[in-house]
């Protein structure tokens, strides 16, 4: 076979690529005229649901200018610049999926979708997630299992037949119109709820900096209105970039997991390569890639060997070209057959990642399987999440009290995008210090959600320290520091009340609606904060360093910082400095 095949299908002219070299010279190199999108029938044009509006609102099923302004949306927020900016947010959502993997093994499949979801929501909408059980969420994973039943974009058969679009529901053979429209809803509903969010978080001064609201501040005229063609416009590249981040980090997650699972003493390798260069001292980070080589070759061949869009997705010719002595006509469906591509390799059905230390000249599956373009937020998300399981656990398949494996089949389900059916593996921490070094992160870094929204100073963490009152829900606990200040404080059930270093009372707002392991991982980090300035207080007492080279010992806390928290209101309550301090939101 060829590396550029022509077929026709039903009429319809139709462009594979099964080399590199022709992706890149036609997709890339003249992306300019291969950018479009093939006319999606069955995902755009069947009656009801007001179509022609939703029709504006799905990037994937464009085409022509409001596509091309969609790609134009996305490329001007997600640039080099904003990307480095997104670091932050991936690294603290790696360390909630890392602590959620302690906290609940059994759950892994969860934790893995709840960092999918955190990460783009925040990214596309602001949005905060809790857990999987989230609207946002739970419309997104409905929108996306309907639209793989419904069928795969320009392939089903109403996409060549376009008249069969018009037969009525009640009529035999309507079965996937059904289907098709009650897609359409589930895909409404996901674009629409959290673009509506955003707009009235706008309005009410609440919204926090992200993809959709960046986007509607930067396309108001002087009088601060917006087109509705653009709003709509806001709306469909907002929901598309949902919904395909979600899915193509699920399906490169899963992917990993079970190609290691498989491939123990390769996994073994990347192991051996991580404590060689990293250590059990902290976990990796973006920096470290270009210090772990073969572990980016076991990512390579992971994708080599199961892309998650085996045949990528469909461009439009827009205008007639010629390419090599071959004319393609103009309105040309064509495919970049990426399975074909990264198999143009000895033993190509042979796990062997030392290949691409072997050969430099192959081609690289992290640049074909993430587009031909630009998608460099995903690529540093798959390696940043493979790298921190790598250097946590260890990764096996699961076996019954027999040693025998539970699950007797390993594979893929059938879909436009690829993901692996639900496989049974145990995992082990490797790293003994694995909560310490999280929490330590916590501490310490900046760019901490808790840390940047000026996080109270003292608050307990739930341990053994603490002690029932028969009389009251509250329990009393010792969050005194060795050797430093005696402290005892009350939490209940509404969460904690705090006073913070500068007078203000805050009660952290969302506690509950946090999971038991966010409200666990909140005390750890917050407690082990407040040990820490206890600790150096009782320092600086001993050392004398208060300028007057003795200070005599405090019963209460310096200068405007708290010692203690309430779990009611703010009455009576005083700072060391006598202030009376204020209820804030935190």
């Amino acid at each position: 076979m060829g590396d550029v095949v022509h077929i026709d299908v039903f009429g319809q002219s139709m462009i594979i690529l099964n080399s590199l070299k022709a992706a890149r010279d036609l997709l890339e190199k003249r992306s300019s005229i291969y950018s479009d999108r093939p006319r999606f029938v069955l995902l755009s044009e069947l009656p009801g649901l007001a179509i022609s509006r939703l029709q504006a609102r799905h990037t994937h099923t464009l085409s022509g200018p409001r596509f091309r302004k969609h790609r134009r949306f996305i490329n001007q927020v997600f640039n080099h610049r904003a990307i480095a900016a997104f670091r932050p947010l991936q690294e603290k959502e790696i360390l909630t999926l890392l602590e959620g993997m302690l906290d609940n093994p059994d759950a892994f499949v969860d934790h893995f979708r709840r960092y999918a979801a955190a990460t783009i929501l925040k990214i596309t909408y602001g949005h905060d997630i809790v857990s999987v059980d989230d609207l946002f969420v739970q419309l997104a994973e409905r929108a996306g299992t309907l639209t793989v039943e419904t069928g795969t974009p320009a392939a089903n058969m109403v996409d060549f037949f376009p008249v069969i679009r018009h037969i009525p529901t009640w009529a035999p053979f309507s079965t996937f119109k059904i289907k098709a429209l009650e897609t359409r809803k589930a895909v409404k509903a996901m674009m629409e709820i959290p673009f509506e969010q955003v707009k009235a978080d706008m309005r009410s001064g609440t919204a926090v900096p992200s993809y959709t609201s960046t986007l509607l501040d930067s396309h108001r005229d002087s009088s601060g209105s917006i087109t509705p063609e653009d709003e709509e416009d806001i709306r469909g590249s907002a929901g598309t970039l949902f919904a395909a981040a979600e899915d193509t980090t699920i399906s490169s997650i899963h992917t990993f997991i079970l190609s290691m699972v498989l491939h123990p003493e390769e996994f073994n390798k990347a192991q051996e390569e991580m404590d060689a260069v990293i250590g059990r001292h902290r976990l990796p980070s973006i920096d470290d890639r270009p210090s772990l080589p073969y572990l980016e070759c076991i990512l390579k061949e992971v994708l080599r060997l199961n892309p998650m869009v085996p045949l990528g997705m469909p461009h439009r010719l827009m205008e007639d070209d010629f390419y090599r002595f071959f004319y393609i006509p103009q309105g040309t469906t064509v495919l970049a057959n990426i399975y074909a591509i990264l198999r143009e390799c000895d033993d190509s059905d042979v796990f062997r990642p030392q290949r691409y230390l072997d050969d430099d000249g192959l081609p690289d599956p992290l640049g074909v399987i993430f587009g031909f373009g630009r998608r460099h937020l995903a690529e540093a998300s798959y390696w940043t999440i493979a790298a921190s399981m790598v250097s946590a656990f260890d990764i096996t398949k699961a076996f019954d009290e027999h040693g025998n494996d539970i699950n007797k089949d390993y594979g893929f389900t059938h879909g436009f995008v690829r993901p692996e059916r639900s496989s049974l593996c145990t995992h082990k921490v490797i790293h003994s210090s694995l909560r310490d070094i999280i929490t330590k992160i916590l501490i310490m870094d900046n760019n901490s959600e808790i840390k940047s929204q000026g996080a109270p100073l003292a608050l307990p963490a739930p341990d053994a320290a603490a002690t029932s009152d028969p009389q009251s829900s509250t329990r009393t606990l010792d969050v005194s520091a060795p050797g430093g200040i005696a402290q005892r404080i009350t939490l209940d059930e509404l969460g904690p009340m705090v006073v913070n270093s500068d007078g203000t009372l805050s009660r952290i707002a969302n506690w509950a609606q946090m999971t038991e392991a966010e409200r666990q991982r909140t005390l750890r980090v917050l407690s082990a904060r407040n040990k820490l300035r206890l600790a150096n207080e009782a320092k600086k007492l001993r050392d004398g360093e208060d300028g007057a080279g003795t200070r005599s010992p405090p019963s209460e806390a310096p200068d405007g910082e708290a010692l203690f928290i309430l779990n009611d209101a703010s009455e009576g309550v005083q700072t060391a400095s006598g202030q009376t301090p204020r209820p804030t939101a935190y």
